[in-house]
């Protein structure tokens, strides 16, 4: 057990020990709200019609910045000894340096359905502004060799940048949102290699949402809960911290050998933080693959060099083929006015377009669709959430799902008509399921057009809902 562990179980018992009389059903957000009373105010324009660009986060600036100073309520003394320290120690657990100094607030009651707990996963997730964590992998490399545990470091940030560093050495890979460019360099024990992909779009169906690692165990974990629907939630301790854990049932992949994929996903929560702890996939009872976060750290500093990995001799050089522009000048440039979102959920804002007038990747189920053309992707942030709009020309060619899982999971999507917007009078499908990415695609007005991110059903569809061209 860490000395964190042991703190967090003395500070647990004398916690038991107090008589302290039950707390109001608002007790967890007044606390919150007067914590962060020395909050800078959002900006002016933080609500504003949802095609308003976000100014790119400066965090060696953030790095440089004193540490707020947190005021700690008042405490009125008529209250009883016992409630004021209950209160203290409260502050104490939500300012807890092991979650970086300001954790985005506990989850409060128990959820009774994973559904609910879906819902507050994701809210979590929309609060954070950087992430700090290990990253423990458990899974075999191919069917025929046995399980193996690799740790990485995990850097996230709501600009959309990532970095994943295997621990020990072996792989580094960092993403910049921003300037659409991958860093990624292997040692000796990886084929010592290193590449430099520039032009990326910011997200699918050009690009996944992140490392598939990574994503899998932040979104992942809130599209499985909320498609589990009615299942029930249970109390746990997981490496010392409170949990919530869940098991939902998991499409496997026909294509693969039995227990090569997992019939079974059992989800742990964090009940202070909201992150995912713990994924457990499992085939008839038998482990497949594990992923945990540990060591976590929310909102700490993030300098800008902590996603420059250092590259080893000359690097590869490839293109993705899409460059950063407004939507105006991809309206210019290719003839069709881009498709914006009318209506958001609480909190996105846009990002980032890339536009490319041909892709070296193909798109949809094992890269079958025709070759892209004059495509537009533009990019929607809410703390670690994401989500893509992007627009092709179709050429009068025939098109299947661009964000398509591989053919041998066969999950069926939905149908999806609109009445409203520039998809009016089209159907296309939907597609909401814990192994795919959350995604509405249609074909209107001579263009193959999709809504990718992790989002719920009917806010897939009112985003889809709202598109109309720019201008």
């Amino acid at each position: 057990m860490t000395r964190e562990e042991e703190r967090d179980e003395r500070l647990g018992a004398a916690l038991r020990g107090l008589d302290v009389p039950e707390h109001g059903p608002d007790f967890a957000a007044n606390l919150r709200a007067r914590l962060e009373q020395e909050e800078p105010a959002a900006d002016a324009d933080a609500d504003s019609a949802p095609g308003a660009a976000r100014p790119r986060r400066r965090r060696a600036a953030v790095a440089d910045a004193p540490r707020r100073r947190v005021r700690i309520p008042r405490l009125a003394l008529g209250g009883g000894l016992a409630t004021a320290l209950a209160v203290l120690v409260a502050a104490f657990l939500l300012l807890t340096p092991n979650d970086g100094g300001r954790a985005p607030g506990g989850l409060g009651a128990a959820p009774v359905t994973a559904a609910e707990l879906g819902a507050r996963v994701g809210d979590a997730l929309a609060r954070i502004e950087t992430l700090q964590a290990v990253l423990v992998v458990t899974e075999r490399p191919s069917p025929d060799l046995p399980l193996r545990t690799t740790r990485y470091r995990l850097l996230r940030t709501d600009a959309g940048d990532e970095r994943l560093m295997q621990i020990g050495g072996g792989f580094d890979r960092a993403y910049d949102a921003f300037r659409g460019v991958e860093r990624e360099a292997a040692d000796a024990s990886n084929g010592d290699q290193a590449t430099v992909t520039s032009g990326l779009a910011p997200g699918p169906p050009d690009r996944p949402l992140g490392d598939l690692r990574a994503q899998q165990q932040l979104g992942g974990v809130a599209r499985a809960l909320r498609a589990a629907g009615a299942a029930p939630v249970r109390e746990v301790t997981d490496g010392g911290r409170p949990a919530w854990r869940i098991a939902v049932r998991a499409e496997q992949d026909v294509h693969a050998l039995a227990g090569d994929t997992g019939d079974r996903l059992e989800l742990t929560i964090d009940q202070g933080t909201g992150l995912p702890l713990r994924i457990r996939e499992t085939y008839r009872g038998r482990l497949v693959a594990e992923r945990r976060l540990q060591r976590l750290r929310i909102d700490a500093p993030l300098p800008e060099r902590q996603f420059d990995p250092s590259l080893s001799g000359p690097a590869t050089e490839l293109d993705g083929g899409f460059a950063q522009a407004t939507l105006q000048q991809a309206s210019a440039r290719f003839g069709y006015a881009p498709l914006a979102p009318g209506w958001l959920p609480q909190g996105f804002r846009r990002a980032e377009t890339a536009i490319a007038a041909t892709t070296p990747s193909p798109t949809g189920a094992e890269g079958l669709n025709p070759p892209t053309r004059d495509a537009v992707s533009t990019a929607y942030r809410r703390g670690l959430d994401t989500l893509v709009v992007s627009t092709r020309k179709v050429d009068g060619m025939k098109w299947s799902d661009p964000v398509a899982l591989p053919e041998g999971f066969l999950v069926r999507p939905q149908r999806a008509c609109f009445r409203t917007g520039a998809l009016a009078g089209s159907c296309g499908e939907l597609m909401v399921d814990p192994r795919a990415t959350p995604h509405v695609w249609a074909i209107a007005g001579g263009l193959v057009v999709t809504v990718a991110g992790d989002l719920t059903q009917g806010e897939l569809e009112r985003v889809a809902g709202s598109l109309a061209p720019i201008g």
